[in-house]
């Protein structure tokens, strides 16, 4: 398998009558796709390339990179979607024999991110963000606590807060709102909270 790409579907249209030889002539295109949350790789998203006879998908690796080896010259039309993310839409050149290189960045409104987590350690009202499907129906996120997770809470001065499916931020929202408030209380308890912390709570 070619380093970071999976090929999708791959559609040549030739006008009856000619060669694919004498009317196309061939460059290369790759790049990696970024989040603007983090400026990390991201690979949770679809690739699409349309262009002048062609028409193209893939998916990056786990490295946001992505490739395709024989793309026709021209003017190429990139469209990125990601999930949580707005849409990606530009258009590029491709050379004859040149490798054209795009890198891609991913925007997202994050209603949780590392300069909350922040705003809200300084208001004394952290919270550790955790992954269920189901939390979207359960009015202002009232959810009935363990024992356990009630006295988490209570020595940590820290509230878990549900997001479902319907209202879900970005994976990197959530990581980077987490992290802060991660790094927040290994500098006030070390890192004993840890082994205690719900598993679904997403933390790098």
């Amino acid at each position: 398998m070619k380093w970071g790409a999976y090929l999708v579907a791959v559609l040549m249209v030739v006008h009856p009558g000619t060669s694919v030889a004498q009317e196309l002539m061939y460059g290369s295109l790759r790049g990696r796709v970024l989040s603007s949350v983090n400026g990390l790789p991201f690979s949770n998203c679809e690739i699409r390339m349309l262009g002048h006879a062609f028409n193209a998908g893939c998916l990056p690796d786990s490295l946001g990179r992505f490739q395709l080896g024989i793309v026709p010259v021209g003017t190429v039309r990139i469209v990125v979607r990601g999930f949580q993310y707005d849409v990606f839409d530009t258009l590029v050149h491709v050379t004859e024999k040149e490798t054209t290189v795009v890198e891609i960045t991913l925007h997202t409104k994050c209603s949780v991110d590392a300069k909350i987590a922040v705003e809200d350690i300084a208001r004394h009202k952290p919270r550790l963000i955790v992954l269920w499907d189901d939390s979207a129906s359960i009015p202002d996120n009232k959810i009935a606590l363990s024992k356990i997770d009630r006295n988490f809470q209570r020595v940590y001065g820290v509230k878990y807060y549900w997001v479902g499916i319907e209202n879900i931020p970005a994976d990197a929202c959530i990581a980077e709102y987490n992290r802060t408030v991660a790094e927040y209380l290994d500098r006030q308890y070390g890192k004993e909270w840890r082994k205690l912390v719900r598993t679904n709570v997403p933390i790098r």
